[in-house]
């Protein structure tokens, strides 16, 4: 029923888009422009990792950067309709680069009074809700960016309200989001498996830890009052599992891995209060075949004053382990940022993590605190 609602919409705008062509000639030609960012940093870390193995020590500095090109381009013709695409090439992620992919995401999109429908290497629903913090004075750090962690946090890594690391985030798909209405904005999306190539042989089925089905929803709500605002946001997405990695007589995957996540945003003057949370199920079961939770949560506040913003934040992240134990990670930080012109700003922060290891024998439990120095071009 899912499929055929979402191909119903599909056919129905791509028909409105076809019927509509022969008025469309005297619209300007679609132009393309360029815009990204630069994001560079340095830290100083100090680690006290408890296994006291060498091979496990880190370097007590580090360097950094992350660079995003995006090139974009829309059209409105002249019956209203607004067709346009974004291509977003990046660079300093081994990720991306590893990957051996040009875009790290790329979409086209037709808009108009019916809303807007996407169709692309492209985040789910559930993504485009909306973190409501994120880095918070410093968009390079923050204890919900995964920019410049720094920090051996473990299998934790870094807390995170967005990205359910559970499929590709940027898997081929279709988002529809439909007009704002008092502040609502509601979005819903779909991708039949995880590949971001499914015209070239990504589109084979029952492939062993592969997903497929793919479908997210995502709403958020803002509201101004009296000097200040309210953003709430929440959103659902769930996959099913193509072939476990077990063989068929051991079941130690969860058919259908999900994710929800809540959040709100309170602003009012010069200062923002924010939360997130998000639970994750995991495909990986535990020993005894009960699915294995991620729970992330986030708070933070920030104060600007002109060119400067000042914040702090926490997060907590706990993930359960095949094993039935749990690994904690708690992170906290002081940020803050100044604008030393359009676009352009440098930030600095001081981080303290706690990583918790129950597994025995493992010995991967840590502590630091880094001192993060950075710059964001914008352009």
């Amino acid at each position: 029923m899912k499929k055929v609602l979402l191909g119903t919409t599909a056919i129905a705008v791509a028909g409105f888009v076809v019927g509509s062509a022969a008025t469309a000639n005297a619209a300007e030609p679609i132009s393309v422009g360029i815009n990204g960012y630069w994001k560079s940093a340095m830290a100083m870390i100090n680690e006290d990792n408890d296994d006291g193995n060498l091979s496990d020590a880190r370097n007590s500095h580090a360097l950094g950067s992350d660079v995003e090109m995006s090139l974009s381009g829309a059209t409105t013709l002249d019956n209203g309709l607004t067709v346009g695409f974004n291509a977003q090439l990046e660079g300093g992620n081994d990720a991306a680069v590893s990957s051996g992919e040009a875009f790290d995401e790329a979409w086209f999109y037709f808009s108009g009074a019916f809303g807007e429908l996407r169709m692309g290497k492209v985040e789910s629903a559930r993504q485009q809700a909306g973190v409501t913090f994120g880095g918070g004075a410093a968009s390079n750090f923050g204890v919900n960016s995964p920019f410049f962690i720094f920090g051996n946090g473990g299998g934790n890594l870094f807390t995170r309200t967005n990205d359910d690391g559970i499929g590709n985030e940027d898997n081929v798909k279709l988002v529809y989001a439909l007009p704002s209405f008092n502040g609502v904005n509601l979005a819903v999306s779909y991708a039949p498996n995880d590949a971001e190539n499914q015209q070239y042989g990504g589109n084979t089925g029952d492939t062993a830890g592969a997903l497929q089905n793919n479908l997210a929803v995502g709403a958020n709500y803002t509201a101004d009052f009296g000097g200040g605002s309210v953003t709430l946001r929440g959103g659902y997405e769930a996959y099913v599992l193509e072939r476990c990695n077990a063989s068929a007589a051991t079941q130690t995957c969860n058919d259908n891995p999900e994710s929800v996540n809540l959040g709100a945003a309170v602003s009012f003057g010069s200062v923002t209060i924010a939360a997130d949370t998000l639970t994750t199920s995991q495909i990986t079961q535990t020993t005894t075949g009960t699915d294995r939770e991620r729970s992330d949560h986030h708070v933070g506040a920030s104060y600007n004053m002109g060119a400067t913003t000042i914040s702090l934040g926490w997060g907590h992240s706990e993930v359960e382990q095949t094993n039935l134990t749990t690994d904690e990670l708690d992170l906290y930080e002081l940020a803050a940022s100044y604008v030393l012109g359009p676009g352009i700003d440098v930030q600095a922060a001081i981080r303290s993590g706690e990583f918790d290891d129950e597994t025995a024998g493992d010995n991967n439990d840590n502590s630091w605190t880094s001192i993060l120095i950075g710059t964001s071009i914008g352009f």
